[in-house]
């Protein structure tokens, strides 16, 4: 489509070398954005966020948006610490629920005109008609009868989606169904 974009090539692993990728960052993404004009640099996710902070203030970018998504993305003491050091330099913080947005006032102290609450825009209803329509052929499909039990779970395959618990909670329930 034509959309640039730049990668500073980090990995999603948070080891050693993801520590030296994150330092290394710090250095890329002022060079990685320097020559550009932007009036907002909006990040998603803790590592992200971090490297926005440090970079929007060194490529004078007026206004600096972190995203958070989900529970706490790194657990860590010390990069909690690091986190609350930094939030001042945040102009906004948006998350999807009220208690993710709790979350953020009390671990990094951030105030509460600092943080935006914005669920996903997702229409629950037309989605469950679309679902219910699209139900039975996809059931054939399968080679599924309608008295057939399904379960299905999307999401990335991550520690944080605690999928072993729901494959834990499958066996479980498969003696009964």
């Amino acid at each position: 489509l034509g959309i640039e974009v730049l990668s500073l090539g980090m990995r999603e692993s948070a080891d050693w070398l993801s520590v030296l990728e994150f330092t290394m960052g710090i250095h890329r993404l002022p060079r990685l954005l320097r020559g550009r004009r932007f009036a907002i640099l909006h990040s998603f996710l803790y590592r992200a966020n971090l490297l926005g902070r440090f970079a929007a203030g060194r490529c004078g970018i007026e206004k600096q948006v972190a995203s958070f998504r989900g529970t706490l993305e790194e657990p860590k003491r010390w990069m909690v610490a690091l986190d609350r050091r930094t939030a001042a330099g945040t102009d906004i913080f948006c998350t999807l629920s009220e208690s993710r947005a709790r979350d953020l006032r009390e671990r990094l102290g951030v105030a509460g005109e600092k943080v935006a609450v914005i669920p996903n825009g997702i229409d629950l209803a037309a989605a469950d008609r679309a679902l219910a329509a699209a139900r039975p052929a996809a059931r054939e499909r399968l080679g599924l009868s309608p008295a057939d039990f399904v379960v299905a779970t999307v999401g990335r395959l991550h520690r944080e989606k605690n999928l072993d618990l729901l494959l834990e909670a499958f066996q479980a329930f498969a003696g009964d169904h």
